[in-house]
């Protein structure tokens, strides 16, 4: 029969290990990051806006994480994404509804960016967009004809379910579909 001192310290050792491997996996679902300046409000719609991404792409929580939010009141374009540092930059001021479309536009490049299984998605979605097998998805006769930025546009509308009325992407109807199957793992 084992010593009781010796059952106890093992007692203890297997459930000092049990927790702290709990606390490793509970790490709980991706948060956003922001630049020290980001306005209050900014950064409340942000957090909502993000949550309603987690939600809405469940398959890809490992993608969403790391991601800082910054703005920027003299950027030529309404939001950027730098992917050195998996930074969204949002223009402001803007309106609320922009400011939402911008970062789920942004986080859409993002998961181009870290997603390991992006690339499995995208020969589908080349071809609902009506594009060649072997077209660059980074390139485009114009904006609104780069597959990247028919995908990110695809991810605005799948997650907050309207266009972007400025964006003047055409989506064909099989490219939500296929996001949203890429999303859930479908």
């Amino acid at each position: 029969m084992p010593h009781p001192l010796r059952l106890f310290v093992s007692i203890i050792a297997a459930t000092v290990v049990a927790v702290l491997t709990l606390a490793a996996c509970a790490t709980g679902p991706p948060t956003l990051d922001f630049a020290a300046d980001t306005p209050d409000d900014v950064r409340r719609l942000a957090d909502e806006t993000f949550t309603e991404m987690r939600e809405a792409f469940p398959a890809r929580h490992d993608c969403l994480d790391g991601i800082t939010v910054a703005t920027d009141r003299d950027l030529d374009e309404r939001a950027e994404y730098l992917p050195d540092s998996a930074t969204v930059v949002l223009r402001i001021p803007a309106t609320a509804p922009q400011l939402r479309r911008s970062l789920v536009h942004e986080l859409g490049h993002h998961l181009e960016f870290v997603c390991d299984a992006h690339p499995t998605v995208r020969p589908a979605f080349l071809e609902a967009g009506g594009f060649e097998a072997d077209h660059s998805w980074f390139e485009g006769p114009t904006w609104e004809e780069t597959p990247s930025e028919q995908w990110a546009s695809a991810v605005v509308e799948y997650v907050l379910g309207d266009r972007d009325p400025q964006s003047g992407v055409f989506l064909s109807r099989e490219t939500l579909p296929l996001v949203e199957d890429w999303a859930t793992d479908r």
